[in-house]
């Protein structure tokens, strides 16, 4: 019986383990550390939480609750395996955007890990590119199909085209003789997120939108940055805002509008004209 509990327990401690199978997790970890390690790159459906779990093809075992790409960007610094899986670990970063540079800057937030799990068959070393495909974002291009639309304008364009935004999908009045403006008659705040009051960022973030003849926002887009979350905080609040919308001749029409949020560095949000 002793004997028994002892084979059961050196195979389950990975002593027992077929030496074919550990030589293939090893080159395996090779290889992921070889293609990971040191880079940066944002994590595929920005999800939140800081320890996330993935099948061997790095498909999420759990559905993934999404959150701003500008929290989602992961700083990897290490590899290894443990129990038939790949611990990648590494740090979680905010980015805020510096108008004057016209760029994003980092800000370590919290560590975070991503498990994968190898399973019985072991993947090849091959395996590694396509799993980093599944779990990052690499690309600008590939960064401007996943995010959310409000924000293809400001990646794909340059400052003076960004204004221009957003009347592509819906008529909007440009001229009339007796025309009013919209009035808003409900504007709920942002929220101020805990990474953005814990790194004591402020600043401000402009949004362009168009007002329906019926009074909702649609076609919103980010025209002035900010960033760690904050962007997405002003849509979010922006898209419930209700108006009495513009009118032309006593019909409501559709027009533009646009509004700006200022963030105060730990504080709650203030409108700005």
């Amino acid at each position: 019986m002793f004997l028994v509990i002892l084979a059961f327990a050196l195979g389950w401690s990975g002593v027992g383990r077929p030496p074919g199978r550990s030589a293939a997790e090893a080159a395996v970890v090779a290889a992921a550390r070889k293609a990971w390690v040191g880079r940066a790159w944002f994590l595929r459906g920005f999800p939140q939480g800081d320890e996330i779990r993935f099948a061997a093809d790095g498909s999420p075992l759990r559905r993934l609750r999404p959150g701003p790409w500008t929290l989602a960007d992961m700083e990897i610094t290490g590899v290894r395996g443990r129990r038939a899986a790949l611990d990648v670990s590494g740090w979680r970063v905010g980015l805020r955007w510096r108008p004057k540079e016209e760029k994003f800057v980092g800000y370590r937030l919290q560590r975070i890990e991503l498990r994968i799990r190898l399973g019985q068959n072991v993947p090849g070393p091959g395996a590694v590119g396509v799993i980093g495909r599944r779990l990052f974002i690499r690309t600008t291009a590939a960064l401007a199909r996943a995010v959310p639309p409000y924000w293809r304008p400001f990646i794909e364009t340059d400052v003076e085209h960004r204004a221009a935004f957003p009347t592509r999908r819906t008529a909007v009045s440009k001229s009339c003789r007796s025309a009013r403006r919209p009035q808003v008659r409900y504007n709920p705040q942002p929220e101020y997120n805990r990474w953005a009051g814990r790194t004591m960022i402020g600043g401000r973030t402009k949004l362009t939108f168009v007002v329906t003849a019926s009074g909702r926002v649609r076609d919103i887009a980010v025209v002035e940055a900010l960033g760690m979350g904050l962007d997405d905080s002003a849509v979010a609040a922006l898209r419930s805002w209700r108006f009495d919308p513009a009118r032309c001749g006593g019909k409501a029409v559709a027009s533009p509008g646009a509004a700006t949020f200022g963030f105060p560095r730990g504080g709650r949000w203030q409108p700005e004209e």
